[in-house]
């Protein structure tokens, strides 16, 4: 049950089984935070005497759920995101997803979730090919590999923020210059155009830098 967002970032990065992935609601949508019809979701725990589960425990740095929701997107419409997109390119798209990089970088999957690496329709016993497509459906798949090569990053809009590691864990607000306007996906002017239409290609990134300071 999903009820604490620091909670839930220790079981992922303590746990090898325990796979999420940050759906585009977290970006736009505080109403998904709170328990507002007061729906019964159990208790915290294995004790019947634990306390009740109900709207979802924020980090310290965020007074509410609409806070929240918006330095989620806030970070990630940063210049500091968009300086390091390329870094999160290379592990899902491109040369460190498979190979001697992907171990380098610790980007490594279960074998059948990488394209390529069983044909499900030579897989004749129905039982077998079941426990696959089951296997796919629920635990997903490594997307196709569509580079091989390091991806070159993105030209700044603005000059003045570090492109490294922000010492903090999270990236400081953009300059006026630098925010957006009119639709999400176009929060910049200059540099190469890349497929920022979803919130969802950068969430991995996001959740990073935000929960690290819960």
């Amino acid at each position: 049950m999903f009820n604490s967002i620091l909670q839930s970032w220790n079981n992922v990065c303590s746990d090898s089984a325990n796979v999420k992935e940050l759906i585009p609601e977290l970006f736009y949508l505080p109403e998904m935070l709170t328990n507002h019809n007061k729906f019964y979701l159990g208790r915290r725990g294995a004790c019947e005497e634990g306390e009740v589960i109900g709207d979802v425990d924020l980090p310290p740095w965020a007074d509410s759920p609409q806070e929240f929701i918006h330095l989620h997107r806030e970070a990630l419409e940063s210049e500091y995101v968009s300086r390091n997109l390329h870094h999160w390119i290379d592990l899902i798209f491109g040369c460190k997803q498979r190979g001697e990089e992907s171990v380098k970088a610790k980007n490594t999957f279960y074998y059948l979730t990488y394209q390529g690496s069983i044909d499900l329709d030579a897989t004749t016993d129905p039982q077998l090919r079941k426990g696959l497509e089951d296997q796919i459906r629920h635990f997903g798949q490594t997307p196709s590999q569509l580079l091989t090569e390091p991806h070159p990053s993105r030209h700044p809009c603005c000059q003045g923020e570090p492109s490294g590691p922000h010492p903090g864990g999270f990236p400081s607000r953009p300059s006026p210059g630098c925010r957006a306007t009119g639709h999400p996906g176009h929060a910049h002017s200059s540099g190469p155009a890349l497929p920022l239409l979803l919130p969802s290609l950068l969430h991995h990134l996001i959740f990073l830098l935000l929960v690290l300071l819960c």
